[in-house]
């Protein structure tokens, strides 16, 4: 007597939402952040490994002051000026 096979179910991926003023993912807080960007950097190491180039390059987070939410980018921290 064969088994009658079911098919899995498969999870829908969770999407963040996004931020209205700059589009971007936005991540509940600091850690989510973080844990985003070590995901870019091992995506970075699997795709160096294989040679192959990877898209996401995010190297930072930050505090959206539009949205109170966090971000990743690839662009450096912007330098506040110095009193003199």
């Amino acid at each position: 007597m064969s088994q009658i096979s079911t098919p899995h179910r498969t999870r829908r991926a969770h999407r963040q939402p996004l931020c209205e003023q700059s589009n971007k993912r936005r991540y509940r807080d600091g850690k989510d952040a973080r844990l985003a960007l070590r995901a870019a950097a091992r995506l970075r190491s699997k795709a160096a490994v294989a040679d192959v180039e990877c898209g996401w390059v995010v190297t930072r987070a930050y505090r959206c002051e539009d949205c109170q939410g966090w971000h990743v980018t690839s662009s450096p921290a912007r330098r506040l000026p110095v009193a003199a």
